[in-house]
């Protein structure tokens, strides 16, 4: 505030007003420093904001929320709404959310099981690909550990992709084991002689040696293409893309190691397997009519992937990126209401922070570059979006007009920089 010998400088609130003329010169005091508007008191004077800053601690984002939490719980009551805003707000919920991939990965392993089951009708058939899935997201997600890397919202999706890839190459070469096992106990029938067990044994050989190559081809192509995410700048999308490789490279590794090993020991498929196997279901009538429609309607084929790839490519231009944090949320959750209500009553509740650095030293005592800030807050105070800017510029302006007497004209840069360096 401005005074006789040139301004004042104190704490806005020193004590909490109990009069109406406390009260009437603590709306004055706001009311005199535009700073305050907006940023910690709204426009109709009914919200007012305590603006913390964390630092980075052992408790995460979740620590963070637990500690605010803590302090308003002890002053909550009817006579007052509190909300709680900010970034840390929704990161913590994320990591609470994360954490579900406990309960998700054994509902995928039991839905992958089923699959399995269905498509083998044997124990076997069903127990092998899933070994080989879980023992690659084992190895997948370990080495997450075995690093420090921590598990986020970005990379939560990683064991349910290496174990649904997987779990994919494994029943690949299985279902090639099952192919030549039957094949040469065919040639048994034709009058071959060859016990079951070594009937098994060159089985896996004769399927490994055969569909390996593919297998190693197409494990390969999908590690690189998920390590490829490697070039992004983003640490949790290079993290995503490192550990699914490194996930699918583990399945590409059992499959052509460990789970031949085990089928060689194992039991060779009996005649009832067989029957089981080859029993028409209804995955194989639906396969054979749409392999009945492409063979015998070519035409119509391409004039559906022709007209699939022109909505595609539309929809292409339609794509906007966005990497709204909030997006991910239900509107009706509890912390999203508060944020509306915060982003309503004061500037608003997304911080964009921007850094202004002069050439030389002393830069920010220079009246042109405080009036070039003042003019980017101007030009962004007519943004749509924008609800409130603050910077140094502002106080300069204010201790300026304080020093003027409060008056209105002198709210603005001085031009004389040794003026500015004495407010500073």
């Amino acid at each position: 505030i401005g005074t006789a010998e040139g301004m004042e400088v104190r704490p806005l609130i020193t004590s909490i007003p109990e009069t109406p003329q406390q009260m009437a010169a603590l709306r004055q005091a706001i009311q005199n420093n535009p700073a305050y508007i907006n940023s910690i008191i709204s426009q109709d004077e009914r919200t007012a904001v305590i603006v913390v800053s964390f630092k980075n601690g052992k408790g995460g984002f979740r620590g963070m929320m637990d500690t605010a939490n803590k302090a308003l719980d002890s002053v909550r009551d009817d006579t007052v709404d509190i909300a709680i805003g900010g970034l840390p707000s929704f990161l913590s919920r994320i990591e609470i959310y994360s954490e579900r991939m406990g309960i998700l990965l054994p509902l995928a392993i039991l839905l992958v099981g089923l699959i399995l089951f269905e498509a083998f009708r044997s124990f076997q058939g069903m127990i092998l690909p899933l070994i080989t899935a879980i023992l690659a997201v084992a190895w997948g997600v370990g080495t997450m550990g075995a690093v420090g890397v921590p598990m986020d919202v970005f990379n939560a999706t990683t064991p349910i992709l290496i174990l649904a890839v997987a779990a994919g190459h494994a029943v690949q070469l299985l279902k090639r084991y099952y192919e030549e096992y039957y094949r040469i106990m065919d040639r048994n029938t034709a009058g071959t002689t060859m016990t079951p067990r070594e009937a098994n044994r060159l089985a896996v050989i004769d399927s490994l040696s055969k569909a390996g190559p593919v297998m190693m081809v197409a494990g390969m192509v999908a590690a690189l293409g998920f390590f490829s995410l490697m070039v992004f700048e983003i640490t949790t999308v290079r993290t995503f893309g490192i550990f699914t490789g490194v996930g699918i490279l583990a399945a590409l590794t059992l499959e052509m190691t460990f789970i031949p090993a085990i089928r060689s020991m194992l039991k060779p498929p009996s005649d009832q397997d067989r029957l089981l196997e080859k029993r028409i279901r209804i995955w194989d009538i639906i396969v054979h009519k749409i392999a009945h429609q492409v063979t015998n309607h070519r035409q119509r084929v391409f004039s559906v992937a022709a007209g699939l790839i022109v909505i595609g490519l539309f929809g292409m231009s339609l794509v906007v990126t966005n990497n709204s944090t909030k997006s991910y949320f239900s509107q009706d959750a509890t912390f999203m209401q508060e944020d509306r209500f915060l982003n309503a009553h004061i500037g608003g509740t997304n911080t964009l922070s921007l850094l202004i650095e002069g050439k030389n030293d002393d830069a920010i005592k220079d009246p042109k570059v405080l009036q070039a800030m003042d003019e980017i807050q101007q030009f962004l105070n007519q943004q749509q979006y924008v609800g409130k800017t603050l910077s140094i510029a502002d106080f300069i302006k204010r201790m300026n007009q304080a020093m003027h007497s409060d008056d209105p004209a002198f709210y603005k840069i001085p031009e004389d920089g040794n003026l500015i360096s004495q407010f500073l």
